[in-house]
């Protein structure tokens, strides 16, 4: 072989080199865009995961609890838009769901672009918004203790509820779906019953699209009792599954 066609053959063979790897680099692009893709469809309309990171919840959840909860429920939000897709059900009492407090602001639009890809990359390890500290906390589990209509009031850390039309009180389990444990710790004696967690709330009446949240531990929770009731845009998806710890796998 003469040195022209060495030269020749060795060009030859390094652009089919080049043009194999790129075709390669461009199928792994197509992959790994497919993949996220999918990834975001089935967090933002189907399931997402959600770590618990407090013991409000406690004695059902504990922090580091990792839960699946499910946007559908309640109807998922279009990324970027005001537009909520239709839900399967109404929120009810009893049920368990990530919504966002009352102090919740939402993050710049460049933050709220970039985290999906950062939870994707990060295997959802990493939260950016609060990775830069631009909020305390995004979202958080509670219970509905009571539905738009209801009257709600708190004695000694159990609330009391009066559905719409009725004229008596009952005490919140007897209304709710599910049953549960409420949690408490014994205040100092002297604790003066207008303090905040003294266990006692006075009657409020939710209006239209208005929930009242609660976590079952309720001398640790921030909710309702503290910020007000949340709305039907703040309630974001019904937990429906508990995966971590195996020891305590849940459906709820």
């Amino acid at each position: 072989m003469s040195p022209f066609e060495n030269v020749y053959s060795s060009a030859n063979d390094l652009y089919h080199f080049k043009h194999r790897s790129r075709r390669r680099l461009v199928t792994l692009i197509k992959l790994v865009v497919s993949l996220f893709v999918l990834y975001e469809i089935v967090t933002i309309v189907f399931a997402t995961s959600f770590e618990v990171g407090s013991i409000a919840m406690r004695p059902l959840l504990y922090r580091g609890d990792r839960l699946i909860a499910s946007p559908l429920a309640y109807g998922a939000w279009i990324p970027f838009t005001s537009v909520r897709l239709p839900g399967i059900v109404a929120p009810r009492r009893g049920d368990i769901v990530l919504a966002h407090p009352a102090y919740y602001s939402a993050p710049p639009w460049y933050l709220e672009a970039a985290e999906p890809i950062v939870r994707f990359f990060t295997l959802q390890k990493v939260d950016l918004a609060n990775a830069v500290r631009y909020r305390t906390a995004d979202l958080v589990v509670k219970r509905i203790v009571g539905i738009p209509g209801d009257t709600v009031a708190m004695r000694h850390f159990v609330i009391f509820v009066k559905p719409r039309g009725e004229t008596d009180f009952v005490r919140e389990t007897e209304l709710s779906r599910a049953s549960y444990t409420v949690a408490y710790d014994h205040l100092p004696d002297a604790w003066p019953a207008d303090f905040p967690l003294s266990g006692d709330m006075a009657p409020v009446t939710l209006g239209a699209d208005s929930y009242f949240l609660a976590g079952d531990n309720r001398t640790e929770s921030s909710d309702s009792v503290l910020w007000g009731p949340a709305t039907g845009a703040d309630i974001v998806a019904k937990v429906v599954f508990r995966y971590w710890p195996l020891s305590v796998i849940t459906a709820f």
